[in-house]
């Protein structure tokens, strides 16, 4: 299960669908909300996001919290805020919780935020938590942004480099990402297996190997971590409000998690609301004649990337 904890960001990355300097927070009482569910659900993992998830007033609060009830977690951050790791409770050996930093543009952070970012990471290894790296890639010029992030994750020791694909906006603005620029982006990153020095490569979300050249695909899954069938997975918005995940942010799912006691039926809805919004929205037109559709090892969402723009914007302004 994921969790957001804010939508607000110290930074103001081009892809990021995160605002800088607003005030959208999780409440004190729906965090408290929150709490309830995953004891009572014994929900043991939970992955945290923002926007910038350190910024939540009550952020080393929770962390701590999640500590003491044995609940691992994982939390995407850029870790370019002054907040006081120091304060964090130091996790027991046996379980697993991580932090995986964004870096993403090289030249983003100021050489102050930098520094920053170095120290918070020293302060969370000394707390017993692992610190990876992610590389969102957004643009055309990408190359030189995924070298800086590998060489940061060799130098962190961190064991994972998590590549994802940002998405384009129906506004015009970021849709570098066609289906011959997925092709260069998977060459690129094949060109650097040789140079990982014991970092393990994930890519984020599926790939639909029908868009790729024969071989290109199978190359690729010998080399990195590539899911094999996109399932839905549960986010809870910074209002309780409810998605499948960022790519179908905008799909309307109508009930939040006060609507529900019980992980089972939240669950349950959950993939409902998938499936009908999987049937709906095709939005490759080649998908249209392919027999494999409904059984495709990408998910929609991941469809709609490459085709441009957020998924229900997208299908309302261009229907097929």
């Amino acid at each position: 299960m994921t969790v957001q904890l804010n939508e607000n960001c110290n930074l103001n990355c081009a892809y990021c669908m995160a605002t800088k300097g607003a005030n959208k927070f999780m409440s004190l009482a729906d965090l408290n909300f929150l709490k309830e569910f995953i004891l009572t659900n014994e929900i043991g993992f939970l992955k945290i996001t923002g926007g910038e998830p350190t910024l939540h007033p009550h952020f080393i609060e929770f962390i701590n919290w999640l500590t003491k009830n044995n609940i691992e977690f994982l939390i995407f951050s850029n870790l370019a805020t002054n907040i006081r790791f120091s304060d964090l409770l130091t996790v027991p050996n046996q379980y697993s919780c991580s932090v995986l930093v964004n870096i993403s543009e090289k030249d983003r952070l100021t050489q102050l935020q930098r520094l920053i970012r170095d120290e918070n990471i020293k302060v969370l290894k000394s707390k017993g938590i692992e610190v990876n790296v992610s590389c969102t890639i957004f643009s055309e010029e990408f190359k030189e942004n995924l070298l800086n992030a590998l060489a940061c994750a060799i130098n962190y020791n961190s064991k994972i480099l998590r590549i994802s694909v940002a998405n384009p906006r129906c506004d015009g603005s970021n849709v570098f990402l066609t289906v011959s620029n997925y092709y260069a982006i998977v060459k690129e990153v094949l060109n650097i297996i040789s140079n990982l020095q014991g970092v393990k490569l994930v890519w984020d979300c599926v790939l639909p190997p029908c868009l790729f050249p024969q071989g290109l695909y199978n190359e690729l899954a010998q080399n990195i971590e590539i899911g094999k069938k996109c399932l839905p997975r549960l986010s809870i918005n910074y209002d309780l409000s409810l998605t499948h995940c960022y790519v179908i942010t905008k799909c309307e799912i109508q009930k939040t998690l006060r609507d529900f006691e019980d992980m089972n039926l939240l669950n349950d809805y959950i993939i409902e609301q998938y499936e009908i919004i999987n049937k709906k929205y095709k939005t490759f037109a080649e998908c249209k004649s392919c027999k494999m559709e409904l059984e495709c090892l990408a998910c929609f969402g991941l469809r709609s990337i490459i085709n441009g723009g957020y998924l229900g914007e997208f299908a309302r302004r261009y229907p097929l």
